[in-house]
């Protein structure tokens, strides 16, 4: 898990979830009307959590025939979601109040630098990119000012807690690692899989196939690979942010590791049509392929102390959070 901030381009549902949660005076008469929840004092409004469901329902649609209609059920289901994101942004927007935490012009300046930096971007060319998405930089800066308070809170209250020690990896590879590690080249990949059977009529196969570009060219733009896996990747490894872990040849299906042993660390590669379906992956870190890998825990270090970190921030956070939940005063509306 990358332990700095996340920049991206095109991460709209996540400053709307920021954004849309305004507080102001209602009446009496307006509560049932105009409010989803309230949380402590504060109150997140159901225009809000509308805006937010119909974006969650427009992603999911992207997915999905263009004749399948969501179920009552499936709404609910959906919104329901929504509101927890909603919630636990707004928990955690009251911490950074209580803790005197704040992101400030500089904080923001530098995230859109590193953005133009990164991308090979001029100020101008970030712009024409946001309009596009129909948003506007100055919406965008707002965005990144939301992450980076949330990052701080979560570092305070999360990442600062967690430390792992040379035991704890060595640990881990001798119950986990040791009888699987296998000599020679070896590659770990993130992916984004949409399925598609063998029986799929050609339009269909376009329309995801285009969908693919899409969230590809996001990528590309500079949103995080992991969020977009998180986003739109239809496998068990979509809430890993697309980590499927290390892979050596004769392990993945011939067209993916064809793709994958010739691309470098940090590429993404163009969409890869299996017999299971479309895939987009990025290679995260190759191994073995100079002859000098060095054996034992040692040379796993780095992907042990990763992954273990990145189950660690998980748990803490939900602990934390599900306190957080615990003492504050949660009223749904729905």
């Amino acid at each position: 898990m990358d332990r700095t901030v996340k920049h991206r381009l095109s991460a709209l549902i996540i400053f709307l979830l920021s954004c849309f949660c305004c507080v102001y005076p209602v009446s009496a008469e307006e509560i049932i009307d105009r409010i989803a929840a309230v949380v402590n004092n504060e109150v997140i409004t159901l225009s809000d959590l509308n805006k937010v469901t119909a974006l969650m329902l427009a992603s999911a649609g992207q997915q999905r025939d263009a004749k399948e209609a969501f179920t009552e059920e499936q709404r609910a289901e959906i919104a329901k979601k929504a509101l927890e994101q909603l919630i636990e942004r707004k928990l955690i927007e009251q911490k950074a109040k209580e803790f005197g935490i704040k992101a400030d012009a500089k904080d923001v300046s530098r995230a859109v630098e590193d953005v133009l930096k990164k991308n090979n971007l001029t100020i101008e060319q970030l712009r024409e990119i946001l309009k596009k998405e129909g948003t506007t930089l100055e919406e965008y800066q707002k965005m990144l000012k939301s992450e980076i308070l949330q990052s701080k809170v979560i570092g305070r209250e999360v990442r600062s807690r967690i430390t792992i020690t040379e035991k704890d990896v060595q640990d881990y590879y001798e119950k986990n690692v040791k009888a699987k590690d296998k000599p020679g080249e070896k590659i770990r990949i993130q992916q984004i899989f949409i399925p598609v059977p063998p029986i799929s009529a050609p339009a269909q196969v376009e329309k995801l196939t285009k969908h693919l570009e899409q969230i590809r060219a996001k990528i590309v733009s500079g949103e995080d690979f992991g969020q977009a896996a998180a986003k739109y990747s239809q496998d068990p490894a979509s809430q890993e942010g697309g980590d499927l872990g290390y892979f050596h040849r004769g392990e993945l299906l011939p067209a993916l590791e064809q793709e994958a042993f010739s691309m470098k660390p940090g590429e993404v590669s163009p969409i890869i049509r299996t017999s299971v379906g479309l895939h987009i992956i990025k290679v995260v870190d190759k191994q073995g392929s100079g002859g000098s890998e060095v054996q034992g825990w040692q040379g796993k270090k780095e992907e042990i102390e990763d992954g273990l970190y990145r189950q660690e921030v998980e748990n803490l956070y939900q602990k934390w959070m599900e306190d957080l939940k615990k003492k504050a005063y949660i009223k749904s509306y729905l």
